[in-house]
């Protein structure tokens, strides 16, 4: 018998958006053949956190970025620290 492929369910995956949103205050899918899929998605798991959020796409990628992050200053620590390490990667290698 061959091998049973599971793939996750539309509840997983929109419960797994809004963990990364809620973490970063935004995400992004590359490669994607449905890209409309995707932002619907992530409109959903913004929903689910009770927060605003900007879609957009181009071309097989589609960002999501919520509107009102950083809202907290546990989340504005978090963007601080991810505006650092992005400082110092671009001291380290300027092409970035």
């Amino acid at each position: 018998m061959g091998t049973v492929i599971e793939f996750p369910s539309q509840a997983s995956q929109i419960a797994e958006m809004a963990e990364q949103l809620s973490a970063e205050g935004q995400l992004r899918g590359e490669g994607l053949r449905d890209v409309a899929a995707w932002r619907r998605q992530a409109r959903a798991a913004a929903r689910t956190l009770g927060r605003p959020v900007q879609t957009l796409a181009h071309g097989d990628t589609a960002w999501a970025v919520l509107k009102d992050w950083p809202r907290d200053a546990e989340e504005q620590r978090i963007r601080d620290e991810k505006v650092r390490q992005t400082m110092a990667a671009m001291s380290i290698n300027p092409e970035i």
